[in-house]
């Protein structure tokens, strides 16, 4: 009997754990559903509460969309680096997997890339308008121990520019500064602002992701974001 309740309890603390993917795969739940129910989940086996079985799985998840890993599992992987060209294990940790904005006039192309080759890969943001601005408001929080870099510097600005770049609708990879449209405002009007969600959710991507890891408190940190971007100018 003892033991009968004990699994029951076992049972129990796992009843609101899901398959997310194989979710999505059915088209039970839509993508914002599940990205919602994932960015709520907590504790150390959060993979676990959503159905991750894997390696890749584990990778994916912090990079792309959901309806992606999805078919992915159910239908094959992919396995050549976009940028070498030479077979990328995914099982074994041998890269990351990237969201392509643009390419050949279509948006949004799933990617996997060495880790070796991200460098490479994230060169070509660094001419863009955009990037130079995410990389002075990152190195004065780096500088200043708010925000500690686990991975690659070059990654966690160009994830966020490219965050940026695909929630402003842009359809060209380009990003310019307007001159008319420039003006002042508070940290309480940046609650208002268009950047906070794109700002909150690139940054919950990367610390779950452990590319980040926040050392002051994580709202500051996101508001000012946001009000560096703002005092800026607006993107077009």
């Amino acid at each position: 009997m003892a033991n009968n309740m004990k699994n029951k309890k076992i049972n129990d603390s796992k009843a609101h754990y899901r398959d997310l993917l194989k979710e999505v795969y059915e088209k039970k739940i839509t993508e914002k559903e599940a990205q919602d129910f994932w960015l709520n989940v907590e504790g150390a086996d959060y993979f676990e509460q959503i159905g991750i079985k894997t390696l890749k799985e584990r990778l994916a998840v912090h990079s792309i969309p959901f309806k992606v890993i999805a078919k992915w599992r159910y239908e094959g992987w992919p396995n050549i680096c976009f940028i070498c060209k030479e077979i990328c294990d995914m099982d074994k940790n041998e890269g990351s997997i990237v969201e392509e904005f643009y390419v050949n006039n279509k948006i949004n192309r799933n990617i996997i890339i060495h880790w070796a080759c991200l460098g490479a890969y994230y060169e070509r943001f660094k001419g863009l308008t955009a990037w130079g601005i995410i990389q002075l408001i990152y190195n004065n929080l780096f500088k200043n121990h708010d925000i500690e870099v686990i991975t690659l510097k070059e990654y966690v600005i160009g994830y966020t520019v490219k965050a940026l770049i695909k929630n402003r609708n842009t359809k060209k990879l380009t990003f310019a500064l307007s001159k008319t449209k420039k003006r002042k405002i508070s940290l309480n009007q940046c609650k208002d602002s268009p950047f906070l969600p794109v700002i909150t959710r690139a940054l919950q991507y990367l610390e779950k992701n452990q590319d980040i890891e926040f050392k002051t408190n994580r709202t500051d940190i996101i508001l000012f974001i946001v009000k560096q971007l703002e005092d800026a100018n607006e993107f077009i």
